[in-house]
This record gives structure tokens, C-alpha cells and sequence, in this order.
């Protein structure tokens, strides 16, 4: 499995995706994700209108080094917290 798509999970409030295979995600728009761990061949990022994401939630396996795009959009918990770069 390298994608998952959420898109039609408003509710879904964590994923624990660290070690897998997956490499790209699709979120709903306003999903209740409070927390997301990706493992290291995501490389792009969009987090767009993801309301209750808080910065501090947002983990990436192995860092943020191959994370070559990312869209906080409407995402006021992490477009505030410039932690991420």
C-alpha cells in the first residue's frame, strides 16, 4: 500500500503510518486529524484545511529532509508554527 486516501473519513483523527510503505496521503477537507506520523518517502505534504492539526503532531520518520512541498492551507495549528522547517 503506498497511498491512502481519507478524503471520505471526516472523522479520522490520527495516522500511524511511520515504517510503511506509504508515500502520498489524501486528508479530508476539515478531518478532525489531531496527529499523523508518515515514514520518510512522503515527500510531498498537504495539510490543507486540516483545522485541529497542531504543529507538535506532525511527524515525519527520519525528519523533514526529503519533504520537498507542503501546503498548510486553512491549517491555522501548523501555518502558525514554523517549527516544521
Amino acid at each position: 500500500l503506498t497511498s491512502l486516501d481519507l478524503s471520505n473519513q471526516p472523522y479520522f483523527k490520527t495516522l500511524e503510518a511511520k515504517g510503511s510503505s506509504v508515500a502520498s496521503v489524501v486528508f479530508a477537507k476539515g478531518a478532525a486529524v489531531e496527529r499523523i506520523e508518515l515514514p520518510s518517502l512522503v515527500k510531498t505534504l498537504n495539510l490543507s484545511q486540516l483545522p485541529y492539526l497542531d504543529g507538535a503532531n506532525v511527524e515525519i520518520d527520519g525528519g523533514w529532509g526529503n519533504i520537498t512541498s507542503i501546503n498548510v492551507t486553512e491549517c491555522p495549528n501548523v501555518s502558525n508554527d514554523f517549527s516544521l522547517v
